[in-house]
């Protein structure tokens, strides 16, 4: 009896190794090929190059016709700068299934990488070609970041990739930050373009495109609106309100001079009629502006100290002139208009605060009190310099005349300073 016992556990311990030696077996057979393609994702995603090139290099191991582990294991390697074996692998990937376009997009990125544009351009043109290629958005958005630095053909591919997907966002906001950037919103076929290309995006990025885009078109109501909205988002991040901080200002500037009358002349004297004539400029040369003041005496009373010019992008038509103005006499005196070098035009500005909003406004003079200064300060009071009539440099040197209303004119040269 004891014997028979035996046996029969003898016998379960024989079935019970041999059901774990097949589980053991099965779970060997799922680390399949499959398994170690998805390992190597997992690292290619996490930036862990040297795992996914061991992991992709274990599926084509499992099996050799593994194309898509031939191509991610190619763009592993590009990831490290190993172009050779990049190359090698993609070309795998495509000789085993010559309809993979993916292939061909990622080879194009590849030759890119590696310095071989005209060899990406020929590569993203098989796709572009080939009636078959389900790919062709994809082919044509990455042949226009090719040509980023050619504005035109950038454009151009841009827009065919849109043309055969209509819902590829990316490069729909891609082609309606080129024509913003070109500045031609002003354009209304452009501007009702880049309306219907990000109509369906509302990302941060995307509204500062659109505000910018109205402000080219001058529909001022438009692009506040949305900076406003902006503002007012609590949840937006604090870089984003800084930029649209920025696109107000520029809004207020655009807006003060498209309702400026062009018929206006080059200095006025805040539409007020003045009796005085030795002050009123003449056209021409430097020296019909040097004006005999009305009173010589107090000219010396006047002293300009720290004069200076806000640099702007190339992009921008206006300025702003920053100065201390030192009243030493005994009586008052007033700042009545200006001229510079360097633009059409210039205004004498100040920033007000109205319910809680700061708002540019045009004014007709600025009073110095006697034995005081009067500064002329970013976000205060300052001149605003029209139509820029080239982009300001660093370190330049604008001659800018002050018109005052008991000193006469003014003659000083200020720096062009960022800050």
């Amino acid at each position: 009896m004891k014997k028979i016992v035996f046996l029969l556990f003898v016998v379960f311990l024989i079935n019970s190794c041999a059901q774990n030696t097949q589980t053991v077996e099965e779970l060997s057979t799922d680390k399949n090929s499959n398994y170690y393609y998805n390992l190597g994702m997992a690292s290619l995603s996490s930036g862990n190059y040297a795992k996914a090139i061991s992991d992709f290099k274990m599926a084509i191991l499992k099996y050799p016709y593994n194309y898509k582990a031939y191509d991610k294991l190619a763009i592993a390697y590009a990831n490290v700068n190993d172009f050779q074996n990049a190359l090698k692998n993609i070309n795998k990937a495509i000789s085993i299934k010559p309809d993979y376009y993916q292939g061909l997009l990622d080879k194009a990125n590849i030759l890119e990488l590696s310095g071989h544009k005209e060899e990406a351009i020929k590569v993203l043109n098989k796709c572009i070609d080939n009636d078959l290629c389900a790919l062709k958005p994809e082919a044509y958005y990455n042949l226009a970041l090719l040509y980023k630095n050619n504005a035109s053909e950038y454009i151009k591919n841009l827009n065919l990739a849109v043309l055969y997907d209509r819902n590829f966002e990316t490069a729909k906001q891609a082609l309606a930050e080129a024509y913003v950037t070109s500045n031609q919103c002003s354009k209304k076929p452009i501007e009702q373009k880049v309306s219907w290309l990000l109509e369906n995006q509302n990302n941060e990025n995307a509204n500062l495109l659109k505000a910018k885009c109205y402000i080219q078109a001058k529909d001022f109501k438009k692009a506040k609106d949305i900076i406003n909205a902006i503002t007012l988002n609590q949840n937006i991040k604090p870089i984003y309100k800084e930029k649209a901080l920025s696109l107000l200002k520029q809004v207020i500037l655009d807006e003060s001079i498209a309702n400026t009358s062009q018929k206006t002349p080059l200095i006025s004297f805040g539409h007020e009629k003045k009796s005085n004539k030795s002050i009123k400029p003449t056209q021409g040369t430097k020296s019909a502006i040097k004006t005999k003041p009305n009173n010589a005496k107090n000219s010396s009373n006047i002293t300009i100290k720290n004069p200076w010019v806000l640099l702007m992008p190339p992009n921008h038509y206006v300025s702003f002139a920053y100065m201390d103005i030192e009243n030493l006499g005994e009586s008052e005196d007033e700042l009545i208009d200006a001229k510079s070098s360097i633009s059409s035009a210039a205004q004498l500005h100040e920033i007000i605060n109205i319910n809680g909003k700061s708002k540019m406004i045009s004014v007709k003079s600025f009073d110095i009190k006697p034995k005081q200064t009067l500064s002329l300060k970013p976000n205060d009071k300052y001149i605003l310099l029209i139509g820029l009539k080239h982009p300001l440099k660093l370190g330049e040197k604008i001659n800018i005349w002050l018109y005052f209303k008991h000193a006469g004119v003014k003659t000083i040269t200020a720096i062009v300073k960022k800050s």
